[in-house]
């Protein structure tokens, strides 16, 4: 039976010289792995699998995992992204890179079906076109993904001022709540993007 849902693209990885298998979060069924071909020689759907994009997709699952296909996709009115070539326009890209690695080392397949997880991402995303504190932006994000991963944060974390802090103390803040997700969910991983932030608290 056909599903249809919302998802985030979370991996694009090359298959062939004209295909490439996409991993999608989905709001219904959790992480899911996606077949791609033509994608070369079709520039329109081409984006629709860009890293941090949402889209709305019609597929039918598979019992037991493997690679899906992807019967109708489209990209909701309501979570379409304006490209925005402003400092701000940029920083909003580079955090998005940087929530989108947190994901893809915090997801795997035993993540199965949690929608209050999809949710959280799809609000935090949205938060970046509306807000005007970018810079607290990644702490409310990994706060409001280790609670709902019950990876508890110390009390001291939680609460997280909407004004702007200090770089020195919001550096601090924002790398013990790194550290304590990295310690609980990809331990033997490291987090390549963490520049992005270093970069965004000389700010």
């Amino acid at each position: 039976m056909d599903l249809k849902t919302r998802g985030v693209v979370l991996k694009r990885i090359p298959y062939t010289d004209n295909s490439i298998v996409v991993q999608i979060f989905t709001q219904h069924a959790g992480l899911v792995p996606f077949l791609v071909r033509g994608i070369q020689k079709n520039k329109a759907k081409n984006a629709y699998y860009q890293l941090g994009q949402f889209v709305e997709i019609v597929f039918k699952p598979k019992e037991g995992g493997g690679l899906c296909h992807i019967k109708e996709i489209s990209i909701p009115p309501d979570l379409i992204s304006h490209t925005d070539i402003s400092a701000n326009g940029i920083y909003i890209q580079q955090i998005r890179y940087f929530y989108i690695e947190l994901l893809s080392l915090c997801i795997n397949n035993e993540a199965a079906h949690d929608e209050d997880l999809y949710i959280v991402i799809q609000i935090s995303f949205q938060k970046l076109h509306h807000s005007n504190q970018l810079a607290n932006l990644p702490m409310e994000f990994i706060r409001d993904l280790c609670q709902v991963l019950g990876y508890a944060l110390p009390p001291e974390l939680l609460d997280i001022p909407r004004e702007k802090i200090h770089r020195d103390e919001r550096r601090y803040r924002l790398n013990r709540m790194i550290d304590h997700l990295k310690a609980l969910a990809f331990p033997e991983k490291s987090l390549k993007s963490l520049y992005i932030i270093d970069e965004l608290n000389e700010n």
